[in-house]
C-alpha cells in the first residue's frame, strides 16, 4: 500500500466538531490521490528486448495495436508534485499504464489529412 499523503482543504461548517468555521486540513492516502497531484514518466521502451524487461520488472516491448486487447500494459514510475507531503518515498510505480506513444499530431488534424488526401 502506497503511504504517500496529500493535504486535502476541508471548510467546517457549524458543527460541534468546528465551531468556528476554521479551515482543517485532512491527510489523504495517495491511491485517493487526483492525477493533477502526481506526475508520471513515459512507459520504458525496451525495443523487443524480453531480457531488459524481465530484469526491471515493467516497460513495454512493442507499441501501439489495433485493437484494445491487442495493446501491452506496464507499470510507470510516478512521483509526487513539489508540496505534496509523503510518509514514505516519493516515487513508486503506477499500474496498467497502456503501452502507447503519442506523437504530437492532434486527431482533428490527422483525420482532416485522411479525409482530403483520401480524396485524391
Amino acid at each position: 500500500m502506497k503511504k504517500c499523503l496529500l493535504p486535502v482543504l476541508i471548510t467546517c461548517m457549524q458543527t460541534a466538531i468546528c465551531k468556528d468555521r476554521m479551515m482543517m486540513i485532512m491527510i489523504l492516502l495517495v491511491n485517493y490521490r487526483p492525477d493533477e497531484f502526481i506526475e508520471c514518466e513515459d512507459p520504458v521502451d525496451h525495443v523487443g528486448n524480453a531480457t531488459a524487461s524481465q530484469e526491471l520488472g515493467y516497460g513495454c516491448l512493442k507499441f501501439g495495436g489495433q485493437a484494445y486487447s491487442d495493446v501491452e500494459h506496464t507499470s510507470v514510475q510516478c512521483h509526487a508534485l513539489d508540496g505534496i507531503e509523503c510518509a514514505s518515498p516519493r516515487t513508486f510505480l503506477r499500474e496498467n499504464k497502456p503501452c502507447i506513444k503519442y506523437t504530437g499530431h492532434y486527431f482533428i488534424t490527422t483525420l482532416l489529412y485522411s479525409f482530403f488526401l483520401g480524396c485524391f
